[in-house]
């Protein structure tokens, strides 16, 4: 095993560099573009099977709310002549971003299906073997359109890279049971204590609590109004909040503008190390949570090993098993997985936004690839096969002796994944 070779030319750093601000944007960090990844298979061995999980790539804000309530508090002001010429200048740049976002809520943008498009073209190119001469690939989304769009788009790069490729897709409720096992059908599994926990605990005020007491919003909202008694009405701490997302969003929509001047690095900060305590007490390891986010990922996890398993006795067809779903699924299964120490238990909110950050964890189009490596000249089985674990196309670790460098057993990561997180 010491004489495996594996050509890693890709680091942390340089996978994840980025402008300063956007280490602040969370779920609406852009895909960081990787370094070149050159990957040698270990001395006789091949790649053979490839399995993927996708989050969608770049969409328009979520909720409608989101475009009116700024933009609605801010031209209301402009019409009282209440803003200040800086006021005027982000009340445009808002009123813009309501006509573009209004009746796009939660849809992929351009750059989003450009993202997946890339992203599939490197994984194509990186791995040959798995998509060479007539091999199967099969993807599968959510029902969720921005989704299938984006699984639509990796398509499409696959089979720029080989028309030979057999491919299959699909987007069902079927589907989302399992890519995104936190959507709620009226049979869904989960119970009611999480349901609970998710609609009324104290989860969204810790978060809540957090802002207040590190952001003056009067700071950031102060220099744009002119008229300070007409400022006295104006719920100063949404709308710091609100210009704060709008600044996260505005770069995966391609508009010419930005927001981020607007704020300081703590406040920044401030809002960055929120948005990270938001997710890891609501999809994360947080003792709060009681373990549901990661024994909810289970149906994800055995789909991954099932599959794998398969590829490795013949009764899986497929070179590969691509998959397209959301954030909240990725946080919640990392941490099943043990993947990168995401399975931590942490209570500071500073030490949470250091090790679990979301904006690096699931950015815009955040994606885990397993690549599968079999000897060429055996029979493959769980304990001779090798996978490299790529997330976000930087190699990731597990809490495992590596069998070669940056490679793990089948057998033993399989069983940590099956392992409930206690």
């Amino acid at each position: 095993m010491n004489r495996f070779l594996l050509g890693l030319a890709l680091f942390l750093v340089g996978a994840v560099s980025a402008k300063a601000s956007d280490k602040y944007s969370g779920i609406y960090h852009l895909y960081p573009t990787p370094q070149a990844l050159s990957v040698k298979a270990p001395k006789g061995y091949e790649a053979f099977y490839l399995s993927h999980y996708g989050r969608h790539g770049s969409r328009w804000m979520l909720e409608k709310e989101e475009y009116t309530k700024p933009y609605q508090t801010l031209e209301d002001a402009y019409n009282a002549g209440a803003l200040t010429p800086r006021g005027v200048e982000v009340y445009e740049i808002v009123r813009e971003c309501y006509k573009d976002g209004l009746d796009r809520e939660g849809e992929l943008t351009p750059l989003g299906e450009r993202q997946h498009y890339e992203i599939a073209s490197r994984m194509a190119a990186n791995f040959p073997k798995i998509f060479a001469k007539s091999a199967k690939v099969d993807a599968r989304s959510t029902i969720i359109v921005r989704c299938v769009l984006s699984m639509a788009s990796a398509c499409d790069a696959l089979r720029d890279y080989n028309p030979r490729l057999v491919i299959t897709r699909s987007s069902s409720n079927r589907n989302t049971r399992i890519l995104n096992f936190f959507y709620k059908f009226p049979d869904s599994p989960m119970c009611k204590e999480y349901l609970d926990y998710m609609a009324a605990g104290p989860w969204k005020a810790m978060n809540d609590s957090l802002i207040r007491a590190r952001v003056n919003s009067k700071d950031i909202i102060d220099p744009l109004f002119s008229d300070k008694e007409y400022l006295k009405g104006v719920d100063t701490h949404s709308l710091g909040k609100e210009l704060f997302k709008i600044a996260k969003a505005l770069p995966n929509t391609e508009l010419p503008h930005r927001l981020w001047d607007l704020f300081t690095p703590e406040q920044l900060d401030a809002y960055g190390v929120a948005e990270d305590l938001w997710f890891y007490t609501s999809r994360g390891p947080h003792h709060l949570t009681k373990g549901y986010p990661q024994e909810y990922s289970m149906i994800l996890i055995e789909d991954f090993v099932a599959k794998a398993d398969g590829a490795i006795d013949g009764t899986n067809p497929n070179s590969a098993d691509l998959r397209f779903g959301h954030d909240g699924d990725i946080m919640a299964f990392l941490p099943q997985m043990r993947m990168n120490g995401y399975d931590e238990r942490l209570t500071d909110p500073d030490e949470i936004s250091l090790k679990w950050s979301v904006a690096l964890m699931s950015p815009m189009a955040a994606n885990l690839q397993l690549v599968f490596f079999r000897p060429k000249h055996k029979k493959a089985t769980a304990d001779n096969v090798l996978v490299l674990a790529l997330m976000n196309e930087v190699p990731a670790t597990f809490p495992l002796e590596q069998a070669a460098p940056g490679l793990y057993r089948w057998s033993d990561l399989k069983k940590l994944f099956l392992t409930p997180l206690n």
